[in-house]
């Protein structure tokens, strides 16, 4: 499974949490634009809402707007 990060800023931080989230296998694919892939297993339900709720509880991104998605 793929999750997909939309944002713009921050993005080479954004990719190193994604990476170090605990309980989520994260590995970083590729960037296109904006978007940045990554390859997940599937321990978590809704790894998108994980990362998002990861995410948000990183006070250095609370000014951030960032989108993250599942992929099939």
């Amino acid at each position: 499974m793929k999750i997909i990060v939309n944002v713009a800023m921050k993005q080479d931080d954004i990719i190193k949490t994604v990476e170090a989230v605990e309980g989520l296998e994260a590995k970083f694919i590729e960037k296109k634009g904006l978007k940045l892939i990554f390859e997940v297993n599937e321990s978590q339900k809704d790894p998108a809402a994980y990362v998002k709720k990861v995410l948000k509880a990183v006070p250095q991104y609370g000014a951030l707007y960032y989108a993250v998605e599942n992929v099939k």
